[in-house]
């Protein structure tokens, strides 16, 4: 990974995605950590300096809409 790449995170409830997004935000990357979060999912514990989208896995524009410049998926 590069500091100019893209990250978005998928899945930040879970135990592993969590940690993954705690180590990656504050980190030396030039863009904020996007995270992917469907409509239902709470966002109660997000920190404030990531990238909130919200998708629906029922409509293929909001995944298509929400990947746009991302390089990397976690």
């Amino acid at each position: 990974m590069s500091p100019s790449d893209k990250i978005a995170v998928i899945g930040h409830n879970g135990w592993a995605a969590r940690t993954i997004l705690r180590s990656l935000v504050g980190s030396r990357f030039e863009h904020p950590v996007r995270v992917l979060a469907r409509d239902t999912s709470s966002i109660t514990s997000l920190p404030a300096e990531i990238e909130l989208i919200r998708y629906s896995w029922d409509d293929e524009a909001s995944i298509t809409e929400a990947l746009q410049g991302v390089d990397i998926l976690l």
